[in-house]
């Protein structure tokens, strides 16, 4: 004897009973995409919390305290002009620092012959990259009309004296240190596989022109996206990833 149908076979529900199950389906296929995504979002990029004034004014742009933002980084270190990169220091490479793991721009990569002047004029440190004068409008200026700006300009000159009188720059090859030499003009050649970086912050950064160029394999990704420090995505990700 067959059993007789009941109201809630499938043959029996309601259009709303079927038509919760469509979206109750849809809603599950859709979280466990999202999840796949963010796993595979996980795979390629990191997130990073920055501190120091270095990177002014595209990070950390602030009168005090300058922490706070974060980078999100691709993995990718195919890197070319103009990125922003993270980057470690080797543990044999000289340095002034303790926090060897570096954030700045690639000026120059291999090949590129750069050069610098001092532009009393303009109160600027200008670059020459393969012989042309760079535009760089990403760079922390010195405040012309600041009652200190001759202050600021004497630390591009100390900077500025510190990289043309080194007449030998060490590079590094895996473990290995060889060296380029400048050249009559005051320039360098960038070695094969390595890059020139400096900070947006000529006046404050810690960069190639203190150690010389860095190989390309010592990047850890560019950044693809900074978060400002009052931003709501800057507190949800430090939430997520536990940044302080």
């Amino acid at each position: 004897m067959s059993k007789e149908p009941t109201p809630t076979d499938s043959l029996y529900r309601t259009p709303m009973q079927k038509f919760g199950s469509i979206i109750m389906f849809l809603f599950t296929v859709l979280m466990l995409v999202a999840a796949l995504m963010q796993v595979i979002w996980l795979s390629c990029h990191t997130v990073r919390a920055v501190s120091g004034a270095s990177m002014r004014p595209l990070i950390n742009n602030y009168e005090s305290e300058t922490t706070g933002d974060l980078v999100i980084l691709n993995n990718n270190t195919n890197v070319t002009h103009g990125d922003v990169i993270v980057f470690s220091l080797a543990e044999n490479t000289s340095s002034q620092i303790e926090d060897k793991q570096l954030i700045k721009r690639v000026i120059a990569v291999a090949g590129d012959n750069i050069r610098f002047e001092l532009n009393a004029t303009n109160y600027s440190l200008d670059v020459y990259l393969n012989g042309s004068k760079l535009t760089e409008d990403y760079v922390l200026s010195v405040d012309k009309s600041s009652p200190d700006r001759d202050a600021q300009f004497n630390k591009l000159v100390h900077k500025y004296e510190a990289f043309i009188t080194q007449n030998d720059w060490l590079y590094w090859k895996g473990e290995r240190a060889d060296m380029v030499r400048r050249q009559a003009d005051g320039s360098i050649t960038i070695p094969s596989g390595c890059m020139f970086c400096m900070g947006d912050n000529r006046l404050d950064s810690y960069d190639s022109r203190n150690f010389g160029p860095v190989p390309v394999e010592w990047c850890e990704g560019i950044v693809e996206n900074v978060l400002l420090r009052d931003t709501f995505m800057n507190y949800l990700l430090s939430s997520i990833y536990g940044i302080q």
